[in-house]
């Protein structure tokens, strides 16, 4: 409540000052309270679309995050991800029959292992194939490469150190991939469970008294 401070004049003019000031007072609350109304629809339209679209933020996140851990989980079939044993059978067991019978099923993956076998192949018969030049001038080149070829891949030494690199690429490559599950947030619940009370608080909770009925 606002004071008015007396002044020496009149009743009827004290009066009438005062009942001057409640309505100026009255009227400026009046002008305050309807501007604000009038500006709370539009705050409340621009608060539900930032909700609004903060859900579907949140939606398209879990989603995403949803679909990583569908390609990364270890108990997949088409997993990305391989546990120890996996990798060791992965390139103690498969890779090197593959490797014996010059196959595999077509795979992305095994396509990209023996593309980069090539690779490896290459430079290394590219460095034999100089040394081999400069010591033996006048050797036929095709010859000479399939001799190069044929000695470096029956190398067992030199098949099980690039299998052994082959190895400690993939578990570098697992490590990051495990890092990164641990970073994605686990799955969202999907309906809030309410807290069960123990049975010592089921106890101690109050129960409503009723009332004794009055007989006649």
């Amino acid at each position: 409540m606002y004071r008015i401070r007396s002044v020496k004049l009149g009743n009827a003019t004290s009066w009438a000052v005062s009942g001057r000031i409640h309505s100026l007072i009255h009227e400026e609350i009046v002008d305050n309270i309807t501007s604000i109304s009038l500006h709370i629809p539009n705050f409340c339209s621009e608060q539900e679309d930032r909700l609004r679209e903060k859900l579907n933020w949140e939606a398209e996140q879990i989603e995403r995050n949803d679909k990583i851990h569908n390609a990364l989980e270890f108990d997949k079939s088409h997993l990305l991800s391989l546990t120890a044993c996996a990798s060791a059978n992965k390139y103690h067991v498969k890779l090197p029959e593959i490797l014996d019978n010059d196959g595999g099923a077509g795979e992305i993956e095994e396509t990209m292992m023996w593309f980069a076998l090539s690779q490896v192949k290459s430079n290394v018969e590219d460095q034999a194939e100089r040394k081999r030049t400069r010591s033996n001038g006048s050797e036929n080149g095709a010859h000479r490469s399939h001799l190069i070829e044929t000695s470096i891949w029956m190398n067992n030494d030199w098949r099980l150190r690039w299998i052994r690199r082959m190895g400690r690429r993939e578990a570098q490559i697992q490590i990051l991939l495990y890092f990164l599950i641990l970073s994605l947030p686990g799955p969202q619940p999907l309906h809030p469970e309410s807290p069960e009370m123990s049975s010592v608080k089921r106890r101690k909770r109050p129960q409503s008294k009723i009332a004794p009925v009055a007989t006649p």
